[in-house]
């Protein structure tokens, strides 16, 4: 891909810098052929057991630093949806800035779900007018070419700035806004929004269409994006998210230091209920079982042997957490998420979701908290998540335009 966003970028901040990082295109043919015996392997085809492997995706940062950070958010919601009271509002956009995307040059992704949210991108940016982006301009010949070629990434991307109070010190953070396709299963997609505003999952908590098609989606599709090539890590934080206080450091800064894959913000292990977790431990069985299969020769995950990785109730609260490209956009993650993504009883009628998603794609290759970045002390000291954050009397900071 010829975009480098460098121009496009230090037009907003001198140190941004966004260049393409990926090491494979995440094409269906890619990982359709990434079994754990493709060409490649280390370990000779054969009848020994091999554990499970994968081709990093990104290469590691010398300095161990965690590099470009991007914060994508996906809104599945109402077509009115709006930005003074919606999920995520100018409040909260506020909130963000000040605290974690400002000081720790994060690029937050804004993903419009067309069909759901928006219908076109002449919305997306009345959207973006309301929540107070300012358009990178685009009408100098540095940046005009860059401008262009951001267009065609994907679905086509607008290249923001976001700064609440232009009269202070802050930086001003990135925004990308796009409008994508999100997909669907094929029983789904011959019925209207309002039918599928209906639906409901038999068990845990009748959870909705939406909701159990938004929080899948980033378990395999979020990695399908072409504009996270120019990135190194990702966060998955809810819009209902709000930050206490400025975050003391990047949340991956000491993942990536320590080499690891993940950064975690729940108790360790949190199990999860039992009626929303039917079969995932199954799932993942049989994802090994077809693997050994394929390669003649036992498939072993890392954390086999750990009773949370065989425990279908083992989980991440998932409205906080880091992960590296490098294995999450990898071509075996890819192929392993793409199964997940298509386990039909277990998403749409137990409501698995990314909280059930993560900490078993860990497991096959790492073996637990001790190849994991813990920030759950963070939680309720930096930040809440919606009902907790009433234990902070913090309420009313969260319904005003923040301006400390």
């Amino acid at each position: 891909m010829a975009l480098s966003l460098l121009t496009l970028f230090s037009a907003a901040r001198v140190d941004v810098r966004l260049v393409n990082r990926s090491l494979f295109a995440p094409s269906p043919a890619a990982w359709k052929a990434a079994t754990q015996c493709a060409p490649g392997r280390a370990i000779a085809i054969g009848s020994q057991p091999r554990p499970f492997a994968f081709s990093p995706a990104r290469t590691r940062l010398a300095n161990g630093r965690p590099g470009a950070t991007v914060l994508p958010l996906l809104l599945v919601g109402d077509p009115r949806w709006s930005a003074k009271k919606g999920l995520f509002n100018v409040s909260t956009l506020a909130n963000w800035h000040r605290r974690m995307l400002s000081p720790h040059s994060i690029t937050l992704l804004l993903l419009l779900a067309r069909r759901f949210t928006v219908e076109n991108l002449p919305q997306a940016l009345e959207y973006a007018r309301r929540l107070g982006l300012m358009p990178l301009a685009c009408n100098s010949s540095a940046v005009a070419g860059d401008c262009a070629a951001l267009v065609s990434v994907d679905e086509g991307y607008v290249a923001y700035t976001y700064d609440d109070d232009p009269t202070d010190t802050i930086w001003p953070s990135t925004v990308l806004m796009g409008v994508i396709t999100v997909p669907e299963p094929g029983w789904a997609r011959a019925r209207s929004p309002a039918q599928l505003a209906e639906f409901r999952t038999r068990t845990c908590s009748a959870a909705r269409y939406q909701y159990v098609l938004g929080t899948n989606w980033y378990a395999h599709d979020l990695f399908r994006l072409r504009i996270l090539d120019f990135f190194d890590w990702f966060l998955k934080i809810d819009g209902d998210i709000h930050l206490l206080a400025t975050l003391p450091h990047h949340p991956a800064a000491d993942a990536s230091a320590s080499r690891a894959l993940f950064a975690f913000s729940s108790r360790w292990p949190l199990r999860d209920r039992q009626d929303c977790t039917i079969g995932v431990a199954a799932f993942v069985r049989d994802y090994i079982k077809n693997e050994s299969a394929a390669c003649g020769a036992p498939v072993v995950p890392t954390a086999a042997e750990f009773g949370w990785f065989n425990d279908s109730r083992t989980a991440f609260y998932s409205n906080f957490v880091a992960g590296w490209l490098g294995y999450f956009a990898s071509p075996q993650l890819l192929r392993f998420s793409a199964h997940w993504y298509a386990h039909t009883p277990g998403m749409w009628a137990h409501r698995h979701t990314d909280q059930q998603y993560w900490c078993h794609a860990l497991g096959l290759v790492s073996r637990g908290k001790e190849d994991w970045s813990d920030i759950s002390a963070w939680r309720d000291r930096y930040f809440c998540h919606n009902k907790e954050c009433r234990r902070h009397g913090d309420l009313l900071e969260r319904r005003i335009h923040l301006r400390k």
